[in-house]
């Protein structure tokens, strides 16, 4: 789940949350990366939660990949960012 969340917080701020660190160096951290939204604005309060319980060093206190699954089918829904962002695209 913690390699997902690394990804996912790629994926929607187009920057690695711990900069250029090997997996190696990422697995010996202890302490959290930034919220994903200070490093993209505007980004879906529940997508930076998840992202932010998915990166909980903590394995005991990460979230389950039953309850990720469910969060991500509600993310699934078309959000006004999105609806914008269609529009402005034509």
């Amino acid at each position: 789940m913690y390699s997902f969340g690394l990804v996912l917080f790629e994926l929607a701020t187009g920057h690695r949350p711990f900069g250029r660190q090997s997996l190696q160096e990422i697995g010996a951290r202890r302490d959290k990366p930034p919220k994903a939204s200070n490093v993209r604005a505007r980004l879906p309060e529940n997508l930076d939660r998840l992202i932010g319980r998915m990166l909980e060093p903590d394995a005991a206190k990460r979230i389950g990949m039953h309850q990720a699954a469910e969060q991500l089918r509600l993310l699934d829904r078309p959000s006004t960012l999105h609806r914008n962002w269609k529009l402005h695209k034509k």
